[in-house]
């Protein structure tokens, strides 16, 4: 179970880095990430499974050169999957802005100058 206690670790991390209370909600867990990325909650769900479960065999299958390197594998192996999320967050959020029409920017039209009939 790498997945859920990297994240609780990286999130208090992050959170007390910025002055926040580690239990101040935010969107900063790998779930929200999932979902940013553009999977649905169903998707990000098997996503994070299929990904503990190659944690899981890759520690069984590398168990015999023990537990120091396993666990720095381990924890480097997820900084490098999540910083790889981040920048995919980081690249879909900059082309939505990108994409997206700045209105303060477009020129607005002035309102027709008032007709008076004079009888």
């Amino acid at each position: 179970m790498i997945l859920p206690l990297f994240d609780t670790l990286r999130v208090f991390i992050i959170r007390m880095s910025q002055r926040k209370s580690p239990f101040q909600p935010d969107r900063n867990h790998i779930h929200h990430l999932v979902i940013d990325a553009g999977f649905s909650h169903m998707q990000a769900t098997g996503i994070l499974v299929l990904t503990n479960i190659v944690f899981i065999l890759m520690v069984t299958t590398l168990d015999a050169i023990g537990s120091i390197p396993l666990i720095l594998l381990s924890m480097g192996l997820a900084v490098i999957l999540t910083n790889s999320l981040r920048h995919i967050v980081q690249r879909r959020r900059t082309e939505t802005q990108v994409n997206q029409p700045d209105l303060t920017s477009q020129s607005r039209m002035e309102k027709p100058a008032e007709i008076h009939e004079y009888h």
